[in-house]
């Protein structure tokens, strides 16, 4: 039962200060992150008539958080904002509850209503990011206006239960980006008045496939159509199969600058090879794909050769690569129907003890039908001992096989990657890579089996290119990504969390108050911790503190850790209540 100090506060009612404590970022650098290694002292905040002022309970912290602080100004998600004179607040995962309510939002609101935010904010078109754009939750106080109250997808604040801790609620965002890695909204047919285009390098192949993708084109109703092929037959025919709401464009070569002109410059979003192009030639296609755009390689004799593949696009741009070894587009396209991890299937998860590796070993064990087998393997010596002491018992509960492994333990590179090959047994079903490193992908990438796929999760940066063998994409292997998440996501994590069905906890590896955010971001800069760093913003006086080290220095809050030395409501309760002035 809360005391009366928790009531109090967590009814919202209690006195609010006169000052602010705030994070802002003032340039690129940890160096100009407050000042002096200290938060800002700003006056508090005042809502107007159509706003909230909201408490801020608790904050995850993101290496999203810290790549803004790398870039400054330079981050997309700023646009080139002078930080010096109008510095931003970072933090996104985070939880709050309303301490006053304007006039105009009374009845809709209320004093002591708890929420978590869907970060991606869109106002009248516009992507306002909170903890970017939009200041974040690295401060005690926050007006809410109509950008997130009245946005483009209505209310971006999602309610949370009473009962709910508040780091649980605000951990509900990064497990939001994880979920939605395996719910992804992908397309399983050519895009509706879309862009094709149609690269023919097998006559033969062409006249095998053209009836099913002529079909397919009719009732797709795409507004463009370009055919590239050397037989000048292959584009007449194609070029004489439309009417006039169709626009064929025709070319026997596709250079750089036809494609580009041919798509103008936005790239196509459906294109279909037939036959064996040479590598530089699957490399320019593979170029020319939109954003979201699908790339289908039907037939041909492909293994072994290289094509170049932009990773990054593949994460944030939602670029798709497939294929099939015979020419029929339905089976490429279907081949791979599923998006989430297969049901007693083998997954191998790249980079898997860093905080957010760990989330998706995690799912993997807790998957009411998951893999068989789930291989993580990590470099970092310290976090993936962690891992092994915290998911090992979950696994042996779910009777799977967690093998997690060091490569830098093994003899050499080449005795690892042994170690994979006898353990995938043909190939793994699913490989979810964390790692954001081009050569570590382009490896892992070549020990998917027939049918799989690979999740690029890990946020590597548009322009980082990999040699992909092409012949992956014959065998059926299905290459995708994703970055952030939609509010449905957070909704659904939300009610997991709430329903006792998935554990946000679990993550935590170290809490602290407000002062302790720099120190947090350092670590999670220099990869310090396995897991989340949970900062509570309305305790002052507490440095980071990781959760081994609470026997020793808050031993009443190690006291109420769940199993296996875990975060708890419990274990947060009793910290808020020796913590909070």
């Amino acid at each position: 039962m809360a005391s009366e100090k928790l009531e109090v506060y967590e009814s919202g009612t209690g006195d609010l200060p006169q000052g602010n404590l705030a994070w802002q970022v003032f340039g690129a650098g940890l160096e100009n992150l407050g000042k002096d290694g200290r938060p800002i002292e700003l006056p508090m905040p005042d809502p107007g008539d159509d706003d909230l002022l909201v408490r801020v309970d608790a904050v995850g912290l993101c290496f999203s958080d810290v790549k803004l602080i790398r870039l400054g100004s330079e981050h997309p998600r700023i646009r080139g904002r002078d930080l010096r004179r109008d510095p931003t607040i970072p933090g996104h995962e985070v939880s709050m509850t309303v301490v006053k309510v304007g006039k105009n939002r009374k009845g809709a609101f209320n004093v002591g209503d708890k929420f978590i935010i869907q970060a991606d904010v869109y106002y009248k078109g516009e992507g306002l990011a909170f903890g970017y754009a939009i200041p974040g939750g690295m401060t005690q106080y926050i007006v809410m206006d109509k950008r997130v109250l009245d946005g483009d997808g209505g209310c971006y604040l999602l309610p949370v239960k009473k009962s709910t801790g508040y780091s649980e609620a605000a951990l509900s965002e990064p497990w939001a980006c994880v979920e939605m890695a395996y719910s992804i909204d992908e397309r399983t047919a050519l895009k509706p008045n879309g862009s094709v285009l149609l690269a023919v390098h097998d006559s033969e192949t062409f006249h095998k496939a053209w009836r099913e993708i002529r079909a397919t084109l009719e009732t797709t109703n795409p507004r463009k159509v370009c055919v590239a092929a050397a037989d000048d037959a292959v584009r007449k025919e194609v070029g004489g199969a439309f009417g006039k709401e169709v626009v064929v464009e025709s070319f026997p070569e596709a250079s750089e600058d036809v494609l580009a002109g041919a798509s103008e410059g936005a790239g196509f979003d459906d294109i279909l090879v037939l036959g064996t192009p040479p590598a530089d030639l699957l490399t320019r296609y593979s170029r020319s794909l939109a954003r979201g755009g699908m790339f289908n390689l039907l037939g041909g004799d492909v293994s072994g050769v290289n094509m170049e593949v932009d990773v990054g696009r593949v994460h944030y741009h939602r670029t798709r690569f497939l294929g099939t070894p015979d020419a029929s587009l339905a089976h490429s396209l279907g081949r791979c129907g599923r998006i989430d991890l297969k049901p007693e299937g083998k997954t191998w998860i790249v980079g898997a003890a860093g905080p957010m590796g760990q989330m998706h070993v995690q799912r993997a064990l807790q998957k009411t039908d998951g893999p068989r087998l789930v291989v993580a393997s990590d470099v970092d010596k310290h976090r993936l001992t962690h891992m092994r002491r915290r998911f090992e018992p979950l696994a042996a509960e779910r009777n799977v096989q967690l093998v997690p492994l060091n490569p830098t333990e093994f003899e050499d590179e080449a005795a690892f990657y042994d170690e994979i090959e006898n353990l995938s047994d043909g190939g793994f079903d699913d490989i979810v890579i964390m790692a954001p490193v081009a050569s570590v992908i382009e490896r892992s990438m070549g020990y998917a089996g027939a049918d799989s796929l690979v999740n690029i999760f890990a946020g590597v940066n548009i322009g980082t290119t990999i040699e992909m063998d092409a012949g992956l994409l014959t065998r059926g292997v299905k290459v995708v990504g994703s970055s952030g998440s939609r509010i449905e996501d957070l909704e659904k994590t939300l009610s997991m969390a709430e329903s006792g069905t998935l554990s946000t906890d679990y993550a935590v590896a170290a809490v602290g108050g407000i002062y302790g955010a720099h120190e947090g971001l350092a670590a999670v800069n220099d990869g310090t911790f396995a897991g989340k760093i949970v900062i509570y913003p309305q305790v002052e006086n507490v440095d980071l503190i990781p959760l081994e080290e609470l026997p020793e220095k808050l031993p009443d809050v190690a006291a109420k850790l769940g199993p296996g030395g875990t975060w708890s409501r419990e274990a947060e309760q009793e910290f808020l209540e020796e913590m909070l002035p």
